[in-house]
């Protein structure tokens, strides 16, 4: 009897189990759902700044006009900014890189301010960007100073207000008390 149990065991060691073959033919690929991945600041700025180069003329409006009269405390008869009409164009661009870990890139994008009727060059400021939760979004907007230093630009300045209102990205905004 042991050498029964020995030979059949053997013979099960030598020629192992086999499984019925399988029908290749009916075997479904399998297929991964892939996650998309991370988005790439860089090319995720290029496209907001492309969007924003096709802007056409942006207009003064009335009340962003009249924010700054009132600001100067001058009267309406001196608005010089109602109606008046900017061209923005991006100059340049830097994306950095951060140590932190809710904002891991920041970009500074310097635009030119052109006036559309006279094609005179009217000023520089540079809108600052944080990359959070896989989008840009607006920090800043600064103008360069008498050492060329980057200073906030007041939200009441006409500029400013049409700069906020035609970029792609909403640029947050600050409260400025009177």
């Amino acid at each position: 009897m042991k050498r029964f149990y020995f030979i059949a065991s053997l013979c099960i060691f030598v020629l192992g189990c086999e499984r019925a073959p399988e029908n290749k033919a009916t075997q479904q690929p399998v297929t991964v759902a892939s996650t998309p991945g991370p988005k790439d600041p860089v090319s995720e700025l290029k496209e907001i700044l492309a969007k924003y180069a096709q802007a056409d003329v942006v207009t003064i409006t009335q009340q962003e006009g009249d924010a700054a009269v009132r600001y100067l405390k001058k009267s309406s008869a001196d608005d010089i900014w109602s109606n008046k009409r900017f061209r923005f164009s991006v100059i340049s661009y830097d994306v950095k890189k951060t140590d932190s870990m809710i904002s891991p890139y920041i970009a500074y994008v310097n635009i030119d301010i052109v006036a559309a009727d006279d094609g005179k060059h009217w000023s520089e400021k540079r809108i600052t960007l944080v990359w959070q939760d896989d989008k840009w979004m607006g920090k800043i907007i600064e103008y360069q100073g008498r050492h060329n230093e980057w200073t906030a630009s007041l939200p009441v300045d006409p500029i400013t207000a049409a700069m906020r209102r035609s970029f792609p990205v909403k640029i947050s905004d600050w409260e400025y008390n009177e």
